[in-house]
């Protein structure tokens, strides 16, 4: 689905900004 792979994706982002 493409809410769970937005959340993948969100998780990535916070994971490469932090």
């Amino acid at each position: 689905m493409i809410i769970t792979h937005n959340l993948r994706l969100l998780h990535y982002l916070s994971d490469c900004c932090q």
